[in-house]
């Protein structure tokens, strides 16, 4: 707490509204208010058994948070329309999944979530309008960090039973931290090492460098776990950013060589793994893998891939609606058969939900970023060499975890910010 009464002192006074904010971005990053309110479990009216319902806390207090952002948009008087025409790709998706919900099996539901996910994208509006957006992302992600890391080691060392899980048979230790789950925790610690590299090796805060360069360790510690098992997902998504981190600074002022390189890589593992695919009937990632020795599972995720692809091929087009994949029977069933509730995947699961469709939609948005982030590069080389490498974390994680379009999901907010 010394080191955040540190930042807010030695830096100029932020607007209060920021505070409420940073909670609204804890509560994202960490677990569901009601598992802070009742750590040892929640009452009963506030699960989600079926994949249909939502927690009556954390809608109060995310309503509360959207309604201090509306007045903070209205004071601003800040021109939704231009907002809408800068960010087309982004808006026309989110129009998508609303239309969808009309042939959800369960309407209600996808309503819900959709317009929970308009209170988000409110409350990121707020933060990206500000007159000064990187100090005002900066300081964001710091106070969560520097509350989020030191509470997450107190307790994964002192309070196990509510920082640390294990697997099904009691055999691998699992840490979790603030979070509620082992991958959830190594997408936060990720972010943050990411965070802190960006803040030691390209804004070079020469003030706080010694205590950034300490929790990029401490972030890529937790990420490995060396007691038990970390998030793999997590760990080799950081590593990549960490590398896209790398290329920009050394191509800095280039700004023409870092958009032909990244394209380049991007058309390059295309067209590798269509070769791979049409000659030896394996992905790419599959062919270095196996060429390796190993098994291609991922820990039972090409398993999990099927199972949802055979019954998402039914809906092809449109999917089922937004949300609604994982909703009802569907979503008994699954679990049943495989043993877990979302798809590990961010694009079969926006496939699942608004098919082909949803998923060109999606496509579209993650380039417009990236060709946005590249474009304005020279006129602000730090806020979007940032941009870059989460956007890259972001994706790479997309490929193992469900990411895209899930209200109150780490990656997903940080992607839009």
């Amino acid at each position: 707490m010394f080191v955040l009464h540190m930042e807010s002192k030695d830096e100029a006074p932020a607007p209060a509204s920021l505070w409420i904010f940073t909670i609204w971005f804890f509560v994202i990053g960490s677990r569901p208010l009601m598992l802070w309110i009742y750590p040892s479990g929640v009452v009963v009216s506030d699960l989600d058994y079926d994949g249909t319902g939502g927690s009556t806390a954390n809608t109060i207090f995310f309503l509360f948070c959207t309604a201090v952002a509306v007045m903070i948009l209205l004071r601003r008087k800040i021109s939704i329309s231009s907002i809408i025409q800068n960010n087309i790709s982004l808006f026309i998706l989110l129009a998508y999944c609303g239309i969808s919900c009309l042939w959800s099996e369960y309407p209600a539901a996808s309503l819900r979530r959709w317009i929970r996910m308009l209170f988000e994208v409110v409350v990121i509006i707020v933060i990206v309008s500000d007159v000064n957006r990187m100090e005002t992302v900066k300081r964001l992600i710091t106070r969560y960090a520097y509350i989020a890391i030191p509470l997450s080691v107190i307790l994964i060392k002192y309070f196990p039973q509510f920082g640390v899980q294990w697997n099904s048979i009691g055999s691998t230790k699992m840490w979790s931290g603030v979070a509620v789950h082992k991958n959830a925790f190594g997408a936060a610690m990720g972010a943050c090492c990411i965070f802190f590299a960006w803040k030691a090796f390209v804004l070079k805060d020469e003030n706080r460098k010694i205590l950034d360069l300490f929790l990029v360790m401490l972030c890529a510690y937790m990420l490995i776990n060396p007691e038990g098992k970390g998030s793999t997902t997590s760990l080799m998504s950081t590593v990549i950013a960490l590398l896209f981190l790398l290329v920009m600074l050394f191509f800095k002022g280039k700004t023409n060589t870092i958009r032909v390189s990244l394209f380049a890589a991007i058309g390059i593992y295309f067209f590798l793994n269509m070769v791979t695919s049409l000659l030896i009937n394996k992905s790419l990632l599959e062919f270095v893998i196996s060429s390796a020795g190993r098994e291609m599972t991922f820990t039972d995720r090409t398993v999990i891939w099927e199972a949802i692809m055979n019954i998402a091929s039914q809906n092809k087009l449109a999917g089922v609606g937004y949300g609604a994949f994982w909703t009802g029977e569907r979503y008994f069933e699954l679990y049943k058969e495989i043993g877990v509730t979302s798809s590990h995947s961010g694009f079969i699961e926006v496939y699942a939900d608004i098919g082909l469709i949803g998923l060109v939609l999606l496509l579209l948005v993650i380039f417009a970023a990236l060709n946005n982030t590249l474009k304005n590069l020279e006129q602000d080389f730090y806020l979007n060499t940032f941009n870059v490498a989460i956007i890259s974390y972001v994706i790479a994680s997309s490929f193992f975890e469900t990411v895209f379009l899930q209200p109150a999901t780490f990656r997903w907010v940080i992607f839009l910010i």
